[in-house]
């Protein structure tokens, strides 16, 4: 185990070559950690990868989110076209594992369609790029391991090429919030199950545990636009929520420093927990014609 960040993720590269499936990489990742905030930047990294394969096995960060919040309409962020290639101008406010990452995945306004919806683009930023600049955010109160920045881009040139292929919003921004809640579970999954291993918490939980990861495997070749996986997506998520809650009995197995990290770093389940049930509304509409 390693115990910071750069170092768990160089180990999650070294052990997970061999294995193909993203949901299955994270998960061994997950179990490989030492805390449940690696084990989350393990899946928001798998998660990017299955996005974009061609930033697979990078450390990459996917900018959005911006002043007015990471709606296509508060994206501010623009590319301009030109004969060999891009330029960029705007701010990002909000970007994950800004500090460890060679690259990032950076959504931009490009246009505007007849009834003024923006059209959006990703483009590919090396952050060692002229006119990139990064101002490092505080520290979250769970996970700080995981650091987030703003990012400023002021006149920053790519080439044609650094232009992921697809509509921006639909097939990248849209998207990833259901392969990355997948990801990020596979990981939270394996984390749990090497606790229960590794602090004998009983056969009842570790059925518990390998029912949840053999299930969230079971969502790896699901389509992410489909009503179906964002239903069986929250409610495995509400599953893997409870069966991460300890009771005091098995929280006072845990080594004291686990224990603290663990229970610091439990909120993480909470995050995007809005979107993520009115995802789950809207599919269960769609699913049943109400």
């Amino acid at each position: 185990m390693a115990e910071t960040l750069d170092a768990h993720l160089a180990l999650h590269q070294e052990l997970l070559s061999s294995l193909e499936s993203s949901v299955a990489r994270a998960l061994v990742a997950g179990h490989a950690a030492d805390r449940l905030g690696h084990a989350f930047a393990s899946g928001y990294l798998e998660a990017l990868g299955e996005l974009a394969p061609r930033v697979r096995g990078a450390c990459a960060s996917l900018a959005v989110t911006e002043k007015g919040g990471g709606h296509p309409r508060a994206i501010e962020t623009r590319a301009e076209a030109h004969a060999d290639g891009y330029v960029l101008h705007g701010e990002k406010a909000f970007v994950t594992l800004v500090d460890l990452s060679e690259l990032a995945l950076v959504v931009a306004k490009e246009g505007e369609r007849s009834d003024g919806t923006p059209v959006l683009g990703v483009f590919e930023v090396p952050l060692s790029r002229e006119g990139v600049r990064v101002e490092l955010l505080p520290e979250s109160p769970f996970a700080p391991e995981m650091r987030h920045g703003k990012m400023i881009l002021q006149g920053v040139r790519l080439s044609r090429n650094a232009r992921l292929p697809g509509d921006g919003y639909r097939e990248y921004v849209k998207r990833f919030r259901t392969v990355e809640d997948l990801h990020v579970l596979a990981a939270a999954t394996g984390h749990r199950l090497a606790l229960t291993s590794r602090f004998d918490l009983g056969e009842g939980d570790l059925r518990a545990g390998l029912g949840i990861a053999a299930a969230v495997l079971g969502l790896a070749g699901a389509h992410p636009d489909h009503p179906a996986t964002h239903l069986a997506l929250d409610r495995l998520y509400e599953e893997a929520r409870r069966h991460a809650t300890l009771d005091e009995a098995a929280l006072q197995r845990l080594e004291p420093e686990v224990r603290a990290r663990y229970v610091r770093d439990l909120p993480l389940f909470q995050v995007a927990e809005g979107p993520r049930r009115k995802r789950a509304e809207r599919a269960a509409a769609a699913l049943t014609g109400r």
